[in-house]
């Protein structure tokens, strides 16, 4: 066989190796990658009809980034914290409302058990959600 036709073969052979396959765009669902918190708000208020008591109260929206995948019965998580920055309790709460992908809901004031004096600020996580 002729050198030239060898190499010929050779470049060939890398050449169509060496070639990308289509990249997937398909994403597995993952809430807490998907789901962005912000806007988030807390602040102490008094728990209704019940003299003295104080409820942790909340407000956030909660937009999915993801192109894909919508979302319902998102699970959250609040941590609060006193002034020293330590964790002081928690509140688990799934909600309600369900999210297309590539879209936003305004969480209204919410109110997630009984706020402790020490509490100088909170945060808001997302824990798991159901795929759509």
């Amino acid at each position: 066989m002729n050198p030239l036709k060898i190499s010929y073969l050779f470049f060939i052979l890398v050449a169509v190796s060496c070639q990308k396959s289509k990249p997937s765009y398909q994403s597995k669902p993952d809430a807490v990658r998907d789901l962005l918190v912000d806007r988030i708000s807390w602040k102490p208020q008094p728990a209704g009809n019940r003299t003295g008591i104080q409820r942790n109260e909340h407000t956030f929206s909660i937009t999915n980034t993801s192109r894909e995948h919508g979302y319902r019965q998102i699970q959250v998580r609040f941590d609060y914290y006193d002034a020293h920055y330590h964790r002081i309790g928690t509140e688990h709460v799934t909600l309600p409302q369900s999210l297309e992908a590539r879209s936003m809901v305004a969480i209204l004031p919410i109110q997630v058990g009984t706020a402790n004096p020490l509490t100088t600020s909170a945060t808001v996580r997302i824990e798991r959600a159901v795929s759509e």
